[in-house]
């Protein structure tokens, strides 16, 4: 202790302009964003301005403790030795004559850690002898965890991404990135002219044109991975400003495994359709006075639901089930479906039955829809007057109620073994006097409004 404060003593005089408070070198020293702080050669504080004594609290100047910077050291560097050994700190350095900086320089403050950016460099005489140690540091602490979040959410994104400067350098990548594509996290020093080497046509040319012109540039693109797997990439390009340059966003992702679901929901859609038209065809060959009902039938039904604001998916289970109502007349007798006479009133519950035997062929088809209830209470009335269950008013599905409506218009204003066509207008007056009572009166309305608007016709069988 008592040689650091001879050796304060003998430089006493040097500092004197420092630390004189009127001295403008002090006045300039003090309003420096930067903080400063110097030691005399044998490692004793000598100055700390305004910022260094924010930063590092109170304790460091001469005369207040005596402490030299071994002591410092000990007092402020934070985490293990093994990562800030004493001799590698700034200031020692500059004590032995080397200029250095040292990133992320971590130290202990009673506000919890600080991370500092430190540059320090000894300061030489006259004579060439080394006089002093000068250091200058700023706290980057906010910045730190700044750039932490960034990195915390970037790994936590659900895409890969990429960012490039306007000299085409990637500058940051994400986790998924990196295990898309390798490289370091961080800085990839991978240029975006090594999207040309992925042999993907206009995907080089998207990122210069978005990088030029500042128009969004995206698609998809195959390309083999470094383990050699064919994958398709889904990718997006963006250009933004940061620090007053260009800089290019690269957003992709493997959409492989999902273009593959895709294409293989596409594949059973198609079988699904093509065995509802099968089906169709076949029920109508059993009962040939009705051929093409089930077709009108459904198309009348899309067309009401389309007019009361379903939406796409709800329309296309409307089709299915009007293309479908009638199946189960496959369990009936033909010569009573063909029956030129009236129906007696057990033949009558027998036809009645279809719609028990529709749920008995289909049960088994894992339709998106609610199918089997729709075909199942399309004769349902909202009165309860309907069959096979006698449901009424909201126990019926908003569907079935349009099945229903559609259903009575098209068998009305067609031809039947038992009758002549009777007509649209016969068939419109036949559901507006049910409307409210036994039929949907929203979907009476539009239905009634289609015809008579000229929005709608059957289709030709």
């Amino acid at each position: 202790m008592e040689a650091a404060h001879e050796g304060h003593q003998e430089h006493r005089t040097e500092y004197a302009s420092i630390e004189d408070q009127r001295h403008p070198l002090r006045r300039m020293l003090e309003a420096l964003p930067a903080a400063i702080f110097v030691s005399d050669k044998h490692g004793n504080p000598q100055y700390a301005n305004k910022e260094a004594r924010r930063i590092l609290g109170k304790g460091v100047l001469p005369g207040i403790d005596g402490s030299n910077l071994a002591e410092l050291y000990h007092a402020f560097v934070s985490g293990t030795d093994e990562l800030y050994p004493e001799e590698r700190m700034p200031l020692v350095r500059a004590l032995s004559g080397e200029s250095c900086w040292v990133d992320d320089m971590e130290i202990r403050h009673p506000d919890g850690t600080r991370v500092l950016h430190v540059s320090a460099n000894p300061i030489y005489g006259e004579s060439g002898e080394l006089e002093m140690a000068i250091a200058a540091f700023v706290d980057i602490t906010v910045q730190k965890e700044a750039e932490d979040l960034r990195e915390s959410l970037l790994s936590a994104l659900p895409i890969a991404v990429r960012v490039y400067d306007k000299e085409g350098t990637c500058i940051l990548q994400n986790q998924l990135a990196t295990s898309l594509f390798g490289g370091d996290s961080l800085e990839t020093h991978h240029n975006y002219h090594q999207l040309e080497s992925w042999n993907a046509h206009g995907l080089l040319e998207g990122a210069l044109h978005t990088l030029q012109t500042g128009e969004m540039t995206q698609g998809e693109v195959r390309l083999v991975n470094p383990k050699h797997d064919l994958q398709i990439i889904e990718y997006q390009f963006r250009r933004f400003i940061m620090h007053g340059q260009p800089h290019l966003l690269m957003r992709f992702g493997d959409v492989t495994q999902r273009n593959a679901l895709a294409e293989r929901s596409r594949h059973q859609t198609r079988l699904l359709h093509s065995m509802i038209e099968s089906l169709s065809a076949a029920s109508a060959l059993r009962d040939p006075y009705t051929a093409g009902h089930q077709v009108r039938v459904a198309a009348l039904s899309v067309a009401i639901a389309d007019e009361v604001g379903m939406d796409r998916d709800r329309k296309e289970g409307i089709r299915v089930a009007g293309l479908l109502h009638d199946i189960g007349k496959l369990a009936i007798p033909a010569e009573m479906l063909a029956k030129p006479t009236k129906l007696t009133p057990l033949e009558m519950r027998i036809i009645q039955s279809h719609v028990v035997a529709a749920s008995d062929i289909l049960q088994n088809v894992d339709f998106p829809w609610p199918i089997l209830d729709i075909i199942l209470e399309h004769h349902e009335r909202l009165d309860g007057s309907g069959y096979p269950n006698k449901r009424r008013g909201e126990q019926i599905l908003p569907e079935s109620r349009i099945l229903a409506v559609a259903d009575v218009v098209e068998a009305m204003s067609s031809h039947r073994p038992y009758r002549p066509a009777l007509g649209i207008e016969a068939a419109l007056d036949e559901i507006e006097r049910g409307s409210g009572a036994t039929f949907d009166s929203e979907i009476v309305a539009a239905c009634a409004t289609l015809f008579r608007e000229g929005r709608f016709t059957f289709p030709e069988s």
